[in-house]
């Protein structure tokens, strides 16, 4: 009996869903959500002038193309190089792989 050949299709990156959120509300403290505003608030503030730094937090960020789970949500984060608009979601193959 002949083996059937397997053939895998991939996804066009395009059609790849990268999530921008679990569908969970975040358990925090009152002290560990207000801390977390005052740092992004803070770090924000001392980056102003600068056109090259994005800070942010609690923002699902993405480091493999292609792959959905290759993801996390710091607290806080800060990239140096790369403009500070305003993201959905962070993905490292967006931003010449910066992190």
């Amino acid at each position: 009996m002949a083996e059937a050949a397997v053939v895998a299709f991939e996804r066009p990156p395009e059609q790849i869903a990268y999530p921008e959120s679990d569908g969970e509300p975040m358990a925090e403290t009152d002290e560990h959500r207000d801390d977390l505003a005052e740092i992004v608030f803070t770090l924000k503030r001392f980056f102003r002038d600068r056109g090259d730094v994005y800070v942010s937090g609690n923002l699902f960020v993405y480091s493999e193309q292609g792959d959905p789970t290759s993801c996390r949500a710091p607290d806080v984060f800060v990239v140096f190089g790369v403009k500070p608009d305003q993201r959905r979601t962070y993905r490292k193959w967006e931003e010449e792989g910066k992190m």
